[in-house]
């Protein structure tokens, strides 16, 4: 889900996905922190930085 805040092409998702990412007892497990990372590193191609900024 989380992956969907970046995501140009689906902003409906993407306005969801913020909206569950701001509940306030919202949590995110480790694993999903990896899957997010390594999607925004190989597919989105995004510097390391940037990706540490998002974890």
């Amino acid at each position: 889900m989380l992956i969907y805040l970046y995501s140009e092409d689906e902003p409906e998702k993407a306005a969801l996905a913020l909206q569950c990412a701001q509940e306030p007892d919202a949590w995110i497990s480790t694993q999903v922190l990896n899957e997010v990372s390594n999607v925004l590193r190989r597919k989105q191609q995004q510097a390391y930085p940037d990706t540490l900024k998002v974890i």
